[in-house]
């Protein structure tokens, strides 16, 4: 067991509320650490001492510093960060572009990566939510060697809830509109297909 510096959390970490029940959070990373303790991915986060992150990260001070997968758990402010927590060492030729995905059964959360979004690799042990849970994307470095840069693409897709409006509207519109003519305007094609 590798001991690490004290994770220090980016005082602007952008986080969403994570959503109640079961969910999935996917995005594309293009990321690679070039210096010890750069990382980035994703992460389920309650406050500074109760989260869950998960991403690839440079664990080494060579330098061509060895990078890995990890899913490290913090509860109360310590951290569980034992071997089953983590991959070997990913291949030096690892694509810098890869997927990370967090999954919830609504009270325990999981990670898995994939390099094409299809084949998922599970990394480390279920953890559970942290009270208040919100979803945040993050890319920092533990120590003074410069900040990583990370591209996140598809960021939250997260389960999506459709709302059947169209029995409402198909109600009001006739009351506001009257006889008069109606014109929906939109600024997408779909939007025509919606107003039909």
């Amino acid at each position: 067991r590798q001991e690490l510096p004290p994770l220090e959390l980016p005082a602007d970490l952008t986080v969403r509320d994570a959503p109640a029940g079961a969910w999935t959070a996917v995005a594309k990373v293009n990321f690679e650490g070039t210096a010890q303790y750069q990382q980035a991915g994703i992460m389920v986060y309650g406050d500074d001492a109760n989260f869950t992150k998960f991403g690839r990260i440079a664990h080494s001070a060579s330098t061509n510093s060895e990078e890995k997968f990890e899913f490290i758990y913090e509860n109360n402010g310590v951290a569980r960060n034992d071997a089953a927590d983590s991959t070997a060492n990913i291949p030096a030729a690892f694509p810098d572009d890869f997927y990370v995905r967090l999954t919830s059964d609504g009270t325990n959360v999981i990670g898995h990566y994939s390099t094409n979004g299809t084949d998922w690799t599970l990394v480390g042990r279920p953890a559970p939510l942290p009270a208040n849970a919100k979803i945040g994307l993050f890319a920092f470095s533990n120590d003074a060697t410069g900040n990583p840069v990370a591209a996140f693409q598809n960021a939250f897709r997260c389960r999506t809830l459709h709302l059947e409006a169209h029995r409402v509207f198909d109600a009001l519109v006739p009351q506001l509109v009257g006889e008069r003519a109606l014109a929906v305007v939109s600024p997408d094609p779909g939007g025509v297909k919606r107003a039909q």
